[in-house]
């Protein structure tokens, strides 16, 4: 959907001739851009697949709560790129993700570029994903819920 970054995110892989998207879901806009090599909906069990065959994780959202989508990438060691807004301050960090501007296209196109040039960066960021997903399990965040709720008295 347009909240999702869906317009700029193809504006910008389309001046790339060497980046290939996998694009995942269903929504109000289809994915136009070059070098799609798959859109459309998945079983659930079947997106880490398409995930470990992916460099990079973009979403360049504009609003979000808990991305599950962000998570499930960094559990498949993916680098991030996504918004730089709150939203993301509790599941991203730079080591994990490069943050920025979502209606900026020229930020996202130098990011996009980074990582597909600097491998050694792309390799550390995986790494630090996949550590960062350790602490965002379901359990773990369940527990960080409950500890705040007990924290206001609120039980």
């Amino acid at each position: 959907i347009e909240r999702k970054g869906l317009p700029q995110l193809c504006n910008v892989l389309n001046r790339f001739d060497d980046v290939y998207s996998i694009f995942i879901g269903k929504g109000e806009i289809d994915p136009q851009c070059k070098n799609i090599l798959f859109k459309g909906t998945l079983n659930h069990d079947e997106i880490v697949h398409y995930l470990n065959c992916a460099d990079v994780f973009v979403l360049p959202t504009e609003a979000e709560g808990c991305c599950n989508a962000i998570i499930e990438a960094l559990a498949c060691g993916l680098p991030v790129i996504s918004s730089n807004k709150s939203f993301n301050n509790e599941i991203l960090d730079d080591k994990c993700s490069i943050r920025l501007d979502e209606h900026n296209e020229d930020e996202l196109f130098a990011a996009i570029r980074l990582l597909k040039e600097n491998t050694s960066m792309r390799t550390n960021m995986s790494r630090c994903a996949k550590n960062k997903s350790n602490d965002l399990t379901i359990e773990k965040r369940a527990m960080k819920i409950y500890s705040f709720i007990q924290s206001r008295n609120l039980l």
